[in-house]
């Protein structure tokens, strides 16, 4: 029931925070994180017009601030077809960067992803190994 009502959740990760706002830049304040978030769907997802089609229920950085580095940001979509689009264009455009985006999962479902991966990983191991 926890990963059915988290569905339309996503977590942003990689996003420097700025801890000083230069002329045209964006910080992580929180009424800046929407912003930060429709400029990172436009520039690195390469999903146009998102400001005008994509809405957001909230969006905030989970944390404490950092001194360096950046702090996960968790968006909460209207619509779950967003949350597939935003999905999608992560898998196909963020291969080889420093972004990353992943579903809002809770964390005995992580757990057991983790070690269903695991498992499936030594299976094909074994089956590629010498006969």
């Amino acid at each position: 029931m926890e990963a059915y009502s988290r569905r339309e959740n996503v977590k942003f990760f990689g996003i420097k925070e700025n801890s000083e706002s230069s002329e045209g830049d964006v910080s992580t304040h929180p009424e800046n994180t929407k912003d930060i978030i429709y400029i990172f769907m436009e520039q690195e997802l390469k999903i146009d017009n998102a400001r005008d089609r994509i809405t957001f229920q909230r969006i905030h950085p989970l944390g404490r601030p950092k001194t360096n580095g950046s702090r996960p940001i968790i968006a909460r979509f209207i619509r779950y077809s967003d949350e597939e689009e935003v999905m999608s264009k992560a898998r196909q455009h963020l291969k080889g960067k420093d972004f990353f985006v992943y579903d809002d999962i809770p964390k005995e479902l992580y757990d057991l992803r983790k070690t269903t991966e695991e498992i499936s990983r030594r299976v094909k191991q074994r089956l590629q190994g010498p006969f």
